[in-house]
């Protein structure tokens, strides 16, 4: 097999990172998933064969998608923590009584689905 060059595997690189940079701004985990296996084995190639301003140019790169990728996990983290407040609201709220004791108040009415035709 030939080997590529650096500047062939730094653009098949930037080409990915940039897909994978669209696929963050959009949510799309199936295609974050999908890109993953294609990305480390492009890193670890342009790796052994980049010069070291392409390597510090490439990690600039990669390190911008990065942020995006823990932005977007802190954003699921805060949305999980909610639900589940709200669903401990919804079950009773926690208050404590003159004495400082617990005590826990039930909901203030049950809601149920109505249907109507």
């Amino acid at each position: 097999m030939i080997s590529e060059t650096e500047t062939e595997l730094a653009a098949r690189l930037e080409g990915l990172i940039a897909a994978e940079r669209e696929a963050l701004l959009a949510g799309d985990t199936a295609a974050l998933t999908a890109l993953l296996p294609q990305k480390e084995k492009l890193i670890a190639d342009y790796g052994a064969v980049a010069s070291r301003a392409g390597l510090e140019a490439m990690q600039a790169k990669v390190l911008r998608n990065q942020a995006l990728l823990d932005q977007a996990m802190s954003g699921l983290k805060a949305a999980a923590k909610r639900l589940a407040e709200l669903r401990r609201a919804r079950e009773g709220l926690q208050t404590y009584d003159q004495t400082g004791r617990k005590q826990a108040l039930g909901p203030a009415c049950k809601q149920k689905l109505e249907r109507r035709a």
